[in-house]
């Protein structure tokens, strides 16, 4: 079995036909094309992360140049999002990696080619690339706090941005708030929930910006079972947690545990563009929930879902990955990215 080099990956990347990209279907669909010197597997990437940088570079795409990935990083990542990228093709393709998910579409745009598809929200969010240093103003994913949301498509149980290892996940990404104290709750994404009327049952990860006190988040945890506080856990912190710009936000997901701050529980990581921290900022858990539960029906919403508030602010660089990361991958990620977003 060949290991995929890069020249392969590229050639996929820019005559591919198909209608989904992701490092899989990349793969698939150039092998269905003719170029068949060369098949995949996961632990040839690997392999090609651990030995040389061609691994950052697949996973890097443009945005290559703005950082790399520790090898154990690379190996449990399973979504990335990644506005160093132009949108291409009308759809987020080369933006938007779903990896281990073989999606059949990509969030894609409106007529005027700037905007994710809202599939029947009122308004759906504008899109703007980074190319450089944003000089802390909003990029990425914007949302303007009362009628902008948009959804992705469906994965496969315990892939891409539902991954999880025993309920166990993270979630990394570049935050900006444009209130430190909304009037009321908003949320910035659900991991498992839809763009309805109506609040669906808790299922799967939120986080929640809360109107308690400047400064607060909250992780939630949905069992699937109703929408009361018996069917969710919500891990807060305290106040002051994040202030108005752009945060390095890493929520490490323990959807078997109520226990929070240590290794291998529920932990809340933020940090501004001038300094990492591994401080735990969770203060308490409310709700009686039982264990995080996934409905392979809903999809990753982002800046509001179902009757939830409007989030007001953007989100940039995404991570999902199937296990919880050390303090120094963590650290790693906002190394190579934090001099984007000043």
């Amino acid at each position: 079995m060949a290991n995929i080099s890069l020249a392969n990956y590229y050639t996929v990347k820019n005559n591919k036909s198909g209608g989904n990209y992701s490092l899989r279907n990349a793969v698939i669909n150039g092998y269905n094309e003719g170029n068949d010197v060369f098949t995949f597997s996961r632990p040839n990437l690997v392999d090609i992360g651990t030995t040389n940088s061609s691994m950052d570079v697949l996973w890097g795409g443009s945005s290559e140049n703005y950082y790399t990935y520790p090898a154990a990083t690379d190996a449990s990542l399973r979504f990335k999002f990644d506005p160093c990228n132009s949108v291409t093709a009308g759809s987020y393709m080369g933006v938007y990696d779903t990896y281990d998910d073989p999606s059949t579409s990509f969030p894609g745009l409106n007529g005027a080619g700037s905007s994710m598809e809202a599939e029947g929200v009122t308004a759906s969010p504008t899109y703007t690339r980074i190319t450089g240093p944003v000089g802390g103003a909003q990029a990425g994913l914007n949302f303007n706090g009362s009628t902008q949301r948009c959804r992705f498509p469906t994965v496969a149980s315990n892939t891409s941005y539902t991954a999880n290892n025993s309920n166990n996940a993270c979630w990394a990404a570049w935050i900006y708030f444009n209130e430190s104290q909304p009037a009321s709750f908003k949320y910035a994404w659900a991991n498992n929930q839809d763009c309805t009327g109506t609040l669906l049952n808790y299922y799967g990860a939120f986080l929640q910006q809360s109107s308690a006190g400047a400064g607060i988040i909250v992780m939630l945890h949905g069992d699937g079972t109703g929408t009361a506080s018996s069917d969710r856990r919500s891990y807060v912190t305290g106040a002051n947690a994040v202030s108005t710009g752009w945060h390095f936000v890493v929520f490490q997901i323990a959807g078997n545990t109520t226990s929070f701050n240590s290794a291998g529980t529920n932990r809340i990581w933020t940090s501004d563009t001038n300094a990492f921290s591994s401080t735990d900022q969770i203060s308490t858990r409310t709700g009686t929930g039982g264990n995080l539960a996934y409905n392979t029906s809903y999809r990753y919403c982002l800046g509001q879902f179902s009757n939830g508030g409007y989030f007001n602010g953007s989100i940039g660089h995404q991570w999902w990955f199937t296990n919880h990361i050390s303090a120094t991958e963590a650290e790693s990620l906002w190394n190579g990215t934090n001099q984007l977003y000043q």
